[in-house]
């Protein structure tokens, strides 16, 4: 059956003939040609892509764990003063290294520069000391700052403080 440029086949056992069909002329058809083997196209695989691990930089995390009072703040009998040593415990509590920073204690009115450390790695941990005379009977309030200029990039910097008061008796 041909309509317009369509051609469509059509089985015998769904057709029925009527009439002289010599003068239907038979069409001849090329047949599809067979398929010749080529050589195939060289296949270059694509590289996989090599994963590069970027470090990120952790950031360091100061803080002050502790502060102590090492010897008893009690102005002797008969004198006019006492000598205590106060202990700070500056500890990076991060995964990343802290870089340099200062760190300072402030008792009243007087500072104090405790230390310029070089840096501490994570979970590292370093003792500051400070020896301090008391002249006076009374409550001191001692604060301690690390990285005080914020010169250290740390995931918080508003953990590095540390309060205290020592109590100076006779």
């Amino acid at each position: 059956i041909q309509f317009g440029i369509n051609v469509g086949w059509v089985s015998a056992q769904f057709t029925t003939e009527y009439g002289i069909c010599t003068n239907v002329p038979v069409e001849v058809f090329n047949p599809t040609p067979t398929p010749t083997a080529t050589s195939a196209a060289t296949h270059t695989p694509t590289p996989t892509p090599t994963v590069t691990n970027t470090s990120v930089p952790q950031k360091p995390d100061l803080i002050i764990p502790n502060i102590v009072v090492e010897g008893d703040p009690v102005i002797p009998a008969g004198e006019t003063e006492v000598t205590v040593t106060i202990a700070v415990t500056v500890t990076n509590i991060a995964f990343g290294s802290s870089g340099p920073f200062a760190a300072t204690m402030r008792i009243g009115t007087e500072t104090y520069d405790l230390a310029s450390v070089s840096g501490l790695s994570q979970s590292q941990s370093i003792v500051l000391t400070q020896e301090v005379t008391f002249d006076a009977v009374g409550e001191y309030d001692v604060r301690v700052d690390i990285d005080p200029d914020d010169l250290v990039d740390e995931v918080s910097e508003v953990n590095n403080r540390g309060d205290i008061t020592i109590e100076v008796t006779n």
